[in-house]
């Protein structure tokens, strides 16, 4: 199951992360897929994303991973200057790492942050943006213990 967490990021002190890959050759966990395709879709309004890739998170189609998704990964991989497998990795004890050529965000995080400054008055309510699935809702609403 996707998971809520806590970092010692001033940038991010909370984020919604996977609980395994979701992309090419990947787990793809619905609950996973239904969290960073949904995401995708709220970058899509941040002023901060690299303009190159928000027509692609525009196209992304929520709760599904298609040759779109893969593609739309690749691209903003290596937009990021980091390995262009095709899967948005789990977090692993933080929301950074060490890449081949320096610190770097884990991905689902950056699509956290995103969101964060797409939808400010949300965040980490995203489960209160039109649209949100199921699926997403029941995961905050699970990590925020909030009934109903």
């Amino acid at each position: 199951m996707a998971k809520f967490q806590i970092t010692q990021s001033t940038m991010l002190p909370v984020f919604f992360n996977t609980d395994a890959n979701v992309g090419y050759n990947s787990p793809n966990r619905q609950e996973d897929v239904f969290l960073v395709t949904f995401l995708m879709r709220c970058a899509a309004s941040c002023s901060v994303i690299e303009r190159e890739i928000k027509p692609d998170f525009e196209r992304i189609t929520v709760g599904t991973v298609n040759e779109h998704f893969i593609a739309t990964v690749r691209k903003w991989e290596r937009l990021r200057g980091t390995m262009q497998d095709g899967w948005i990795s789990t977090a692993r004890g933080s929301v950074n790492y060490q890449g081949r050529n320096g610190p770097a965000a884990f991905l689902v995080a950056v699509l956290n942050w995103d969101t964060g400054k797409a939808f400010p008055n949300a965040f980490p309510r995203i489960d209160l943006i039109p649209q949100c699935p199921a699926p997403v809702t029941a995961l905050v609403r699970r990590s925020l213990c909030i009934s109903g």
